[in-house]
């Protein structure tokens, strides 16, 4: 039997590894050395620093690692390691052995916990890995990777708040040297073996590579594949790879129906990306307008002139703006491969988001100006279309994220293209969200843009990236003023011909503005003026409140206590100001649900006051709808809140979990005292079908909402 050649063997286990730590994206525990073993107390709380850094930019759940003096050393390890062999072979162990095996359970739990802190820094690295702009012939270690990424481009890529220096003194220890250097060449490697093969294939490859990288947070979010097929396809029509479907010529099919493809067709198109982070949107882009140019040659044989064609379109046709020097490289590697001599127009702004901001030096700041000034072209050149993904939100030192997509959308057409089309947070459709209302406004008045595909639910287009209100592509046609959305978005057509025929809503004209009931101001632990009860109140003012009713405390309100249960507490009629606290009401929960069509609202609660004896008010955990003159009106508002008509019309302006005053407009205000239209005192089913008719309602709209809308007991 020939024996094993224990050098051959580990190379080969090595080179596995590898590979599995490169397909998996650098989201593996194969990239981490023992050292994850041997965590002592103050090393645990730099990891735990960095935990509170990179949990502000993930969504996923990271642990925090528990001080439990568990390092051990190289010796204690290879002791717990042979009890474990022992214990495997079902041999006997000695309380010593015992002990340390005990002791290396606890130490490799504790290095799961540090490799989930590590891996929202990890993740970010095979993008730039991949555009390093580095012979590849040369290895990269991670010290060199380091030096490579340039500081605007750390700061973009990586969580807000690591330092490159940082990182390097602290955290780089913890990697498996040889895994990284060969992994980082792995992925290079396969990027290098594209450069040779026809435009189909080589886009085909690319998109295998950049299927292995992860989305790391909201701040960098980047397209897939197939999202920037569906993008390009439904504004633009052209190719779609994502399909699967090829055409006669083994090109993935082409797109051209209810779609003008014109775009793609003209010799002097300009095809600009206005954030590019990998450069898909640029790379399909060039391949739509290749495959037109390729037609016009005449049955000339692609290998013959692929090259010079692919050459020809990147310099004449294709525009990419960056925000950082390493987008830029990570675009023309994946535009141009390794090939230096293909020219392209590839440029990366400095300070991109401060200038678009127009704040302090950059007031009077021109876009297009510094853009021809790096393309170096005409002043007068014109783009044909502006795409892409922009940044939706930048970190504060606030707890509150600053949306800025709208200012690369505003930017986009100051270039004064025929079009612009990108993809963002759908929120500002609701006038929703943090972006300027008046710019909202614009754009649900414009009639220039047309929304060609709303998503609510975001993680059908970002895997693992949860964006309130969801997400759309719009798209804005600077020759076609036919468009518009007349000053509100309504996702579902059927709820569209729904609010023509109800015409006038009101129901907001009940609800009260967000705060619970209105009290004299005070002074909370925190020291800050409150004029309204919290959602904490009740665990975080403990004196102010009596679980029972005495001759002091003879309000009652309505609120959370921990675990978000509710629960009831009283407190003197003294501290209230709420001019409402003798009438009935409608109490409904301040937040519930995701803002899905038609979702279940939390059961809402009536305030139950009685003449001489106690009143009742709630914390800002509740919304008050009201005042109502007697118990049976505010039943009938219950009722209707319960309705699937009246939660119907709700989804049109709810988009989040909340419930604020705003998101009530569009429904309509009804009568609910005996003089009222409606029967309230039918089932709440038997109160819809009186709607159905009250507003005209045909076949397919209250087929929609009896199908969309789920009922309430």
């Amino acid at each position: 039997m020939k024996p094993y050649d224990v050098d051959i063997m580990l190379g080969q286990l090595k080179k596995a590894i590898i590979e599995r730590v490169s397909r998996n994206g650098f989201d593996d525990p194969k990239l981490y050395n023992d050292e994850l073993l041997q965590l002592d107390e103050i090393r645990i709380d730099t990891f735990n620093k960095l935990k509170g850094i990179i949990g502000s930019s993930t969504t996923e759940r990271v642990n925090e690692i528990e001080i439990n003096n568990l390092g051990m050393d190289d010796l204690q390890t290879e002791k717990a390691e042979d009890a474990d062999r022992k214990q495997k072979q079902k041999k006997e162990l000695s309380e010593e052995e015992k002990e340390a095996l005990k002791k290396l359970k606890e130490a490799r739990e504790q290095k799961k916990k540090a490799i989930s802190i590590l891996r929202a820094v990890s993740i970010r690295m095979p993008m730039l890995v991949y555009g390093a702009n580095i012979s590849i012939h040369e290895d990269i270690t991670l010290k060199k990777f380091i030096e490579l990424v340039d500081d605007e481009s750390w700061a973009e890529f990586m969580p807000a708040g690591l330092s490159k220096d940082w990182f390097k003194q602290e955290f780089t220890q913890y990697y498996d040297e040889d895994v990284f250097k060969g992994v980082a060449h792995s992925i290079r490697a396969k990027a290098f073996d594209c450069d040779d093969l026809l435009p189909t294939e080589r886009i085909e490859a690319i998109a295998k590579i950049f299927s292995t990288f992860k989305n790391p947070d909201k701040e960098t979010v980047l397209t897939p594949w197939n999202v920037v097929n569906k993008h390009l396809t439904l504004a633009f029509g052209g190719h779609d790879f994502s399909t699967g479907v090829a055409d006669k010529t083994g090109k993935p099919e082409w797109k051209s129906k209810d779609v003008d493809t014109s775009v793609w067709e003209k010799d002097d198109t300009k095809i600009l990306e206005i954030n590019a982070k990998s450069g898909m949107y640029p790379l399909l882009a060039a391949y739509n307008v290749y495959s037109r140019q390729l037609r016009k040659m005449h049955k000339k044989s692609e290998d013959k002139v692929y090259k010079k064609l692919w050459s020809q379109v990147l310099e004449d046709n294709i525009y990419v703006l960056c925000k950082s020097p390493m987008a830029k490289s990570i675009t023309q590697r994946t535009l141009a491969g390794y090939n230096k001599s293909v020219k392209t127009n590839i440029v990366y702004i400095e300070d991109l988001v401060p200038k678009l901001q127009h704040k302090e030096r950059y007031e009077k700041y021109n876009l297009k100006e510094e853009l021809v000034a790096k393309f170096n072209k005409d002043k007068n050149m014109k783009f044909t279309a502006v795409v892409g993904n922009p940044p939706y939100q930048i970190n504060t030192d606030t707890n509150f994220a600053t949306p800025v997509y709208h200012l690369f959308f505003e930017a986009a057409k100051s270039l004064d293209p025929d079009y612009v089309s990108l993809i963002h947070p759908a929120r500002f459709l609701f006038n929703a969200g943090a972006t300027p209302k008046e710019w909202n406004k614009q754009m649900l008045n414009d009639s220039h843009l047309s929304i060609v595909l709303y998503e609510s639910d975001s993680q059908k287009i970002f895997s693992g990236v949860d964006i309130m209100g969801g997400v759309c592509i719009t798209l804005w046609d600077k020759k076609n003023a036919s468009g518009g959305l007349g000053g509100i978005f309504v996702a579902h057509k059927e709820l569209g011909t729904i609010l023509e025929k109800v015409e006038n809503g009101g129901f907001d004209t009940l609800v009260s503005t967000a705060g619970g009931s209105p009290t004299v101001r005070y002074e909370d632990k925190f020291g800050r003026k409150r004029s309204y009860f919290r959602t904490s109140a009740f665990f975080d003012m403990p004196d102010f409140f009596s679980e029972k009713k005495d001759p002091k405390h003879t309000v009652k309100i309505v609120g959370l206590q921990k675990g978000n249960k509710r629960a009831e507490r009283y407190v003197s009629a003294d501290i209230l100001k709420d001019k409402n606290i003798d009438k009935w009401k409608v109490f409904v929960p301040e937040s519930n649900g995701s803002g899905a069509i038609g979702e279940v609202a939390s059961t809402p609660l009536i305030g139950d006051p009685l003449i001489g004896e106690p009143k009742v008010g709630c914390t800002e955990s509740f919304v008050q709808v009201g005042p109502f003159g007697s118990r049976v009106e505010a039943n009938n508002c219950m009722k209707y809140i319960k309705s699937k008509f009246c939660r119907a019309l709700l989804g049109t302006l709810k988009i989040t979990q909340h419930n604020p005053k705003n998101v009530w407009k569009n429904v309509p205000l009804q009568d609910f005292t005996k003089k009222s239209d409606i029967d309230w005192s039918k089932s709440i089913a038997e109160i819809d079908k009186q709607f159905y008719k009250k507003y005209d309602l045909d076949k397919k709209e209250i087929d929609f909402i009896e199908t969309h809308v789920k009922p309430m007991a």
